[in-house]
């Protein structure tokens, strides 16, 4: 199953901003991790694609407000403390 980071990150491609445009150039290609599990392999891929800073930078920024909108359920460790 992928990472619903993904998917969301992939939707952005309809905005006019260079998130938009990081999201058309990673749709195009066929090297994507469409099905990464967690987002450090899209920072991963960027890299490895010699993306620029600021391209870099925008994906972060793209999940860190994905974050804030609460699509990202973080378990405390009382909870998994509690569950052992």
């Amino acid at each position: 199953m992928p990472f619903k980071f993904i998917n969301w990150f992939l939707e952005q491609q309809e905005e006019p901003s260079l998130l938009g445009e990081i999201a058309k150039k990673c749709m195009k290609d066929p090297k994507f991790p469409t099905q990464a599990k967690h987002h450090e392999e899209v920072f991963d891929y960027l890299k490895n694609k010699k993306a620029t800073r600021k391209e870099i930078q925008a994906v972060r920024e793209a999940w860190n407000i994905y974050r804030k909108l609460g699509k990202v359920k973080s378990t405390s460790l009382s909870i998994l403390r509690a569950k052992i």
